[in-house]
């Protein structure tokens, strides 16, 4: 299936990218909905990040002007996604994770899973080298602790209980690609997009279906062992 239009999220190209809150501490309204308007389906739409060891650091800036503009864009232009963050933390809420929360995005602080099969290189505390990395593992913890919610009956009435849009947090939104996603067949584990510099898959946006994604998830983790 031809899924390259799930790039409405544009990840600086300098296609389409433009300033939509020229003030920084502009929050985006959702339109209002009234008690008779039908509640639309909706589709969770996940990050997944960890902090910098020092936020005040070139990287820690830039990390968060990242996820300050994946946020804003998709609370403005994709109000149909239910954010959430998985954040590969301590239960200590800081700066980011604390303006995620006043955002309306579900914040989850956990460690991986799978943390005790990495490279014993990359458990410490995370560097400016290590942190995007070890950050872009949760995209494999993402469909279980959906999994686990969905089967405690945690999950948003009119959220889509099998689907998810995971992406990493430097992109932008600029339309709601709900309606597309929930158009398309349902993915065996997942979608991608292809890869702006070879043939291969760019993970980095991913649409996942969560229950071939838990099934999945067990051989993947197997293969990255062997080839670490």
């Amino acid at each position: 299936s031809d899924v390259s239009y799930i790039r409405v999220a544009k990840a600086f190209d300098g296609e389409g990218c433009v300033d939509p809150f020229p003030n920084p501490h502009d929050q985006p309204q959702l339109p209002p909905r009234t008690s008779t308007s039908p509640v639309p389906l909706t589709v969770m739409w996940w990050m997944s990040l960890t902090p910098v060891a020092d936020p005040s650091s070139a990287v820690g800036i830039q990390s968060r002007q990242l996820f300050r503009a994946a946020l804003l864009t998709a609370r403005r232009y994709a109000p149909l996604l239910e954010p959430h963050l998985l954040y590969l933390s301590t239960p200590d809420e800081d700066e980011l994770s604390s303006w995620a929360l006043s955002m309306g995005v579900t914040v989850y602080h956990r460690n991986l899973s799978f943390f005790h099969l990495l490279p014993l290189s990359m458990r410490g505390q995370p560097t400016a080298a290590s942190f995007a990395n070890y950050g872009a593992y949760g995209r494999l913890d993402v469909a279980s602790l959906v999994g686990k919610l969905r089967a405690a009956g945690k999950l948003s009435a009119n959220v889509h209980p099998d689907l998810l849009l995971y992406t990493d947090f430097d992109i932008v939104f600029t339309a709601d690609p709900t309606p597309h996603l929930l158009a398309l067949p349902p993915p065996a584990a997942y979608y991608g997009v292809s890869d702006y510099w070879g043939d291969g898959i760019n993970s980095g946006v991913m649409f996942m279906n969560v229950s071939g994604m838990m099934r999945l998830r067990g051989p993947l983790l197997k293969y990255a062992q062997q080839r670490s």
